[in-house]
């Protein structure tokens, strides 16, 4: 494909702004013929002859072609496109039955107009502007390094600021004066502020923190702002860890019991593993790969049930946290206490309880809210707890079951 460009300016002479499209006129070949028919054209600027950066928008077009020939009224580069420096035009070609354009070369380089050509130079130095009369035309404006920032520059100054207005100062007992003579301030005003009172202090904090005085007068004082500076990050942490749960249904509210499965996977959870109670030697490495997203639920059911009986979620660095073999220990996250070690037990328990792992979770207080998977050697081994159906081999305790969610 072969094309014969030519650029065409299209002058209007009135009053109105100066239209920033142009018409472009071409001979068109479809290898050694004439080119006839239905084309896509993509028109777009260069600032290089060999595909530089691209400069504004690209102008597309469906252009009827008669004998090669053909022209585009409204090339539109964008307004900001044409500032001055040399542009060259890359002309991009297709069939509307193509799925990509054939870029065509040489690019065309941008010449001037005679509109254009009036704003070229009239002897004006780097930096200096042009202004327009009816008289003289174009002309370098003066003075010829523009405006150099002085007041004294400055025409049509208001007499009562011809000096700047840059020695008048008022004096400690003017400001006075005029703040007392325009009842800006009262001196009998106070403010007064109750921390019971909801009305009394209203207005933009802009974010800003009370953390008792700035300058303790007291010992208590002091203490008091202590404790708040040294607890406002913890809480501002714990906050926007709150939000977060909020934002995964059952991460929020504690342990959970007799939920239907479809209202969890109907709420994003994913089913990653499930399993019997008296299964043994699973590789927890396994199980865990297999359910590598951050959030976690440990759940557990009668088998085959569509209802599970205790189920409890948080985050995966909670759900996994290692807290070794010890037999008392736990790691406590916002709403529950979980515990984890690939040679002892895995489970959760309230927020708030005592554990005691010998090796899974014997304790009898809300028991109907404890889950306890025996662990061994890096494998999840049968036993021990759905709630208040325990037993050290599995049987008649159900199913576990873990769910995974972003």
């Amino acid at each position: 494909m072969k094309i014969i460009l030519t650029l065409m300016l299209i002058c209007a002479f009135n009053a109105q702004a100066i239209n920033h499209t142009f018409s472009y006129q071409g001979e068109l070949k479809d290898g050694a013929s004439n080119a006839n028919g239905t084309y896509d054209i993509a028109i777009q600027a260069f600032d290089a002859p060999s595909l530089g950066a691209t400069v504004g928008n690209v102008s597309t077009h469906t252009v009827s072609v008669t004998d090669g020939l053909f022209t585009i009224i409204d090339v539109d580069l964008g307004i900001d496109t044409f500032d001055g420096l040399d542009l060259w035009l890359q002309i991009n070609v297709k069939k509307p039955t193509d799925t990509n354009y054939t870029g065509l070369t040489p690019l065309q380089k941008m010449t001037s107009v005679p509109y254009a050509t009036t704003l070229i130079d009239k002897g004006a130095i780097n930096g200096q502007v042009l202004t327009f009369d009816n008289a003289s035309g174009w002309q370098p404006a003066t003075p010829a390094s523009g405006f150099d920032g002085a007041f004294s520059s400055l025409t049509g100054i208001p007499s009562g600021l011809a000096d700047g207005d840059d020695d008048t100062q008022l004096t400690e007992s003017q400001v006075d004066g005029f703040v007392a003579n325009n009842d800006y301030v009262n001196t009998s005003d106070t403010i007064t502020w109750d921390k019971n009172a909801a009305d009394d202090f209203t207005g933009d904090m802009n974010n800003n923190k009370i953390t008792n005085l700035a300058e303790p007068t007291t010992g208590l004082d002091a203490t008091n702002k202590q404790y708040v500076d040294n607890n406002i990050s913890t809480l501002d942490t714990k906050i926007d860890l709150i939000y977060s749960y909020l934002a995964v249904p059952y991460l929020i509210g504690g342990i959970h019991q007799n939920v239907l499965v479809s209202s969890i996977t109907g709420s994003g959870w994913q089913e990653c593993y499930k399993g019997l109670y008296t299964e043994s030697n699973l590789d927890l490495a396994t199980i865990i790969s297999a359910c590598p997203k951050s959030k976690l639920m440990m759940a557990c059911r009668v088998t085959n049930s569509p209802t599970l009986s205790l189920l409890a979620a948080d985050t995966r660095t909670n759900v996994l946290f290692d807290v070794g073999d010890g037999r008392f220990v736990k790691h406590d996250s916002l709403f529950i206490s979980w515990y984890y070690s690939d040679n002892s037990s895995w489970g959760f328990l309230p927020l708030g309880e005592t554990v005691d792992r010998f090796s899974c979770d014997v304790e009898t207080t809300n028991s109907d809210k404890r889950l306890c998977w025996h662990t061994a050697s890096g494998n999840l081994n049968a036993g021990y707890r759905c709630g208040d159906i325990k037993n050290s081999t599995g049987v008649g305790v159900g199913e576990r079951l873990i769910y995974q969610h972003d």
